[in-house]
């Protein structure tokens, strides 16, 4: 991937931003970048709805988990949500070990995470 070019790939379903990256070997010196881009990509928005896809990633390094927690509380301090999806096993045995599949809201696939996000702003505001 060229220097210049974002490592992530950003979409929207409706109004839900969906997040993927670009390689399937997601390389250290890559997450600062990430992290920028994903900041980027809400800055405008309140109360963002995010899903990171994770489909097709082989391999996520775990120094990227303090990324994601960090784009996570970015969402959390606009009042907004945020769900990974489509994590391969190996992934997804990273957020358990770690314990962080208590703190991340994860989805089998894009699609039910979407669902979940939608049905997220068609809940009433709390009083």
């Amino acid at each position: 991937m060229a220097l210049d070019s974002s490592p992530i790939e950003v979409t929207h379903e409706g109004d839900v931003i969906c997040i993927s990256l670009c390689d399937s070997q997601v390389q250290g010196a890559v997450l600062p970048h990430v992290a920028q881009d994903c900041i980027k990509a809400i800055k405008d928005v309140t109360s963002p709805r995010v899903v990171f896809n994770f489909e097709g990633i082989e391999y996520f390094p775990s120094t990227g988990l303090g990324t994601l927690i960090e784009f996570k509380q970015a969402i959390h301090d606009r009042g907004g949500e945020f769900r990974l999806a489509g994590l391969e096993p190996h992934i997804c045995d990273l957020f358990r070990i770690s314990g962080l599949n208590h703190v991340f809201k994860i989805c089998a696939t894009v699609a039910d995470a979407l669902s979940e996000l939608q049905s997220v702003a068609s809940r009433p505001a709390p009083k």
